[in-house]
This record gives structure tokens, sequence and C-alpha cells, in this order.
């Protein structure tokens, strides 16, 4: 294993869910890197980072926790408009646990009236338009927004942000679109990736104690070294009130190349011990660290 392989990964990434904020190590630098298990890893936590905040997005232990710490309020406790929307605009807030903060825009939208979110079919839309900036103390930025963005694949634009359905026992969490930039503190681009599923999360019920998202898979775009992460999840559990990221469970990773070709493929497996994780990929184990949950 190289000297950066050796090295505890501080991630720059942060999953928006409505108001809910999972940010991980964001004042690290992300400058790119070659294909190797560190360029996975810290690709991949883009897209766990996605499941999580979607997740999580309508808990209301999860959104109780964070509201209390956070001078960010979150979206699902603002009020509902007569088009079934609830949204909420940040201006600078200091998101829980951190030192960063948050500007820009999260809107919901339900599919009945009052913003309900109880019975079966009921549905929300998670969107970030035209954006929503986390700023880090060293003045790296992350943008993420679910208008549409165009990877480096030909004609693949994504975006539609996240909708979460209730369905009849469990729940389907799709990622129609997010994508996230993120800039050093000269404002260049270092990172760009764009989050999709392919194949629908499976998940208990969101507003529970604990959640179990059972089955998925999720496309991760590296949009400016053109490689395609999928990652499909086992059993991954959450537990709003006490940790936003997964406490067991665990995902296979599958990288692709623009030409089709697999590159690497690797597990990464969740710690009892709230933001800790380990990524695995030719037999060599790389830590993890995922930061500041809420």
């Amino acid at each position: 294993m190289n000297n950066r392989s050796r090295s505890l990964l501080v991630l720059v990434c942060c999953a928006l869910s409505f108001g809910g904020w999972k940010c991980k190590g964001y004042d690290a630098g992300m400058e790119s890197s070659n294909l190797d298990s560190t360029a996975v890893a810290r690709v991949a936590v883009d897209g766990i980072g996605a499941i999580s905040g979607a997740a999580l997005s309508l808990n209301p232990a999860a959104h109780t926790a964070e509201a209390t710490t956070s001078t960010c309020a979150t979206a699902v406790n603002q009020g509902c408009d007569n088009n079934f929307f609830k949204s909420v605009t940040y201006s600078g807030c200091q998101i829980a646990g951190t030192s960063y903060t948050a500007t820009g825009n999260i809107q919901l939208q339900y599919n009945i009236s009052g913003c309900r979110y109880l019975n079966l079919d009921d549905n929300v839309r998670r969107t970030m338009s035209p954006n929503l900036t986390v700023t880090g103390t060293n003045g790296y930025t992350l943008e993420t927004t679910t208008d549409a963005h165009r990877t480096y694949v030909p004609n693949l634009d994504i975006g539609g942000g996240t909708v979460i359905y209730r369905a009849n026992g469990y729940t389907t969490i799709n990622i129609d679109g997010i994508s996230k930039t993120h800039y050093d503190s000269q404002h260049n681009v270092i990172e760009d990736t764009s989050i999709r599923t392919s194949a629908p999360f499976h998940s208990t019920d969101v507003t529970g104690s604990t959640i179990t998202i059972s089955s998925g898979t999720l496309n991760v775009y590296q949009n400016i070294s053109h490689f395609t992460t999928v990652i499909t999840v086992k059993d991954l559990v959450l537990t709003p009130a006490a940790c936003c990221h997964p406490v067991s469970g665990s995902a296979t990773l599958k990288t692709v190349l623009e030409n089709g070709a697999i590159a690497s493929t690797g597990t990464l497996k969740f710690s009892s011990t709230c933001g800790q994780a380990t990524y695995t990929q030719d037999n060599q184990a790389l830590p993890i660290l995922l930061e500041s949950c809420q």
C-alpha cells in the first residue's frame, strides 16, 4: 500500500438532506489523483452521503437533533404553501457541529395538500435549485445542485433531485439526479460528481427510530477523471437520533472506465462507531473517517 493509501481519509463530501446536514471532513483538499483506492473511496462517499441524506430527510429524530444545535433551519419544519411546497433559504447559517456555513435553497414538493407524508402513495421530491453551497474555514466550497448537470457521458445530463415514496409496507428512494462540484479557495474546480440511482433503494419507514436500507444501486459519475463508480448497498442501518451515517451494513463498489472496462472492485463496510468505515480493494484496507454528521 502506498503512503497515500495508508493515510486516514478525511473526505470532502456533504450529503444534504432537507436541511439535515452530513458533512465529512470538508476542510481537506481534494486534488484529483490516479484511479487508486483513495480516488474510488472518496468519490463513493459522495454517493453514500446522498443515500443517507435522502433516508434521513423526513425523520423527526434526525431533524430534532439537528435543529437544536444549528443556526440552519430545516426545510421539513417550514410551513406548507398552496402548491404543496416547503422551502428554506440559507444565507451563511452555521451547520451543526462544524464551523462550515451554508448559502442557498432547499425545496420539498409534496404530492398532496397539507404537505402530508403519512399514507400509501404519499411522496416527496427534494430539490436544491439553483444550488446549495457549503463553505469551509479554509475557503474550500462544495456546490450541490439538482438542476440538470452535464456528465462526462455523451448526451447524459443528470438532475431532478430525490423522490421518497411510501409504498405498501416499505419505502422507495430514487435519486433522479444530484451533482456536487468541489472548489478550492481560488474557486478552481477540483472535483465534479453526478449521482443517480440505477435501481431504487428499498427501505423501512424513513420516519422510524431505526432505518434499514436493504438494497439499491447508485451510479456516481466522476466528471473530471471520467469514470463511474457503481454502488450496491446491502442492509445499511441508520439510527437517526444517534448517528446520521450507517452504523452497520456494507456496499460493493465497481468502478467502470469510460471505455467500459472494469478498473476495480471493492467493499465498503460500516462500523458501529459513528462515522467510521473501511474500504477494501485489492486486499488493502483503507480506513475512512466520516465527520460531522449533523
